[in-house]
């Protein structure tokens, strides 16, 4: 056995490190390597929203409301799609927010919930036909609309949770929050 004396600091740290911290240096960079990737992957979600939200200020949007609606389904089917496509979140997990929204805003249940797709064509045929004052109808679809968009700051929260790295789940909680502001702003516009 030979006792040797370390050449330098860095040798002295190398020798020190062997085993088990370089085993969590190589898993670090893994996870790095994995939350850089979510995030990325985020990112172009995002972007696909925002095309949505692009539509969603039209003047034209504002003046038929079935289509707002329309869009801000698409917008959480989009997220949904991401949570289970890329994080394998179970499918489930969309009706259990359904049913969590319907306890402070039952109108949520006018949507309908196929292959975990929402799809507004009640909520759609029902102020279509709608007989008393137009303005009865707003807080219906205000209800309707901030479940939406908390559905889809949930799954973004969600997202949130997936990230080891303190410093990207701040910098997505960030990113989503102000698209969820941009979201609200935009949507509180439409008037049914």
């Amino acid at each position: 056995m030979e006792i040797r004396t370390p050449f330098n600091k860095h040798e002295d740290e190398m020798i020190n490190n062997r085993g088990g911290s370089n085993n969590h240096d190589t898993n670090s960079k893994v996870a790095l390597q994995q939350d850089t990737a979510l995030e990325e992957q985020l990112m172009l979600l995002l972007s696909n929203n925002q095309i949505i939200l692009v539509k969603l200020s039209e003047n034209k949007v504002a003046k038929n409301p079935n289509e707002a609606l329309k869009l801000l389904c698409d917008i959480v089917n989009q997220v949904v799609a991401f949570a289970e496509r890329k994080l394998r979140v179970n499918s489930s997990h969309l009706q259990k927010l359904l049913v969590s929204e319907s306890g402070h805003s039952p109108n949520i249940k006018l949507l309908h919930l196929n292959k975990n797709s929402l799809y507004p064509d009640t909520v759609i045929n029902l102020f279509k036909g709608w007989a008393s004052h137009p303005s009865d109808r707003q807080p219906i679809f205000d209800e309707i609309r901030d479940s939406l968009i908390n559905i889809t700051k949930s799954y973004f929260s969600l997202f949130e949770s997936s990230f080891r790295s303190d410093l990207i789940k701040r910098q997505w909680k960030e990113t989503y929050l102000i698209n969820i502001d941009e979201l609200k702003e935009i949507a509180e516009k439409i008037k049914f």
